[in-house]
């Protein structure tokens, strides 16, 4: 299996809110440069990048989409406890 970058996040928090997310709906990522101590200083190529198989690129891409646009539509639908357990791959 070949690993292709999904996206970017700007921090470890999101970053981790997008695993969680993912492996909710079972699909396993990778996060690389999650470790970094400048992540949160919004220095620019320090992002965490979020890899996932090829093979689940796509249906990866429509769960964040269809998310983003829950959040558009809804934007105080989750709470704060409801984005920590989504974080922690919790459901």
């Amino acid at each position: 299996m070949k690993t292709v970058e999904l996206m970017s996040a700007k921090n470890n928090f999101e970053a981790e809110i997008v695993k969680g997310l993912l492996k909710t709906e079972g699909i396993n990522c990778a996060l690389v440069g999650a470790n970094s101590p400048y992540l949160g200083a919004g220095l620019p190529g320090l992002d965490v990048r979020i890899l996932v198989n090829d093979e689940d690129l796509e249906r990866a891409k429509e769960i964040l989409s269809n998310r983003k646009n829950i959040e558009e539509n809804n934007p105080e639908q989750l709470s704060d406890k409801e984005l920590e357990k989504l974080a922690l791959g919790e459901q």
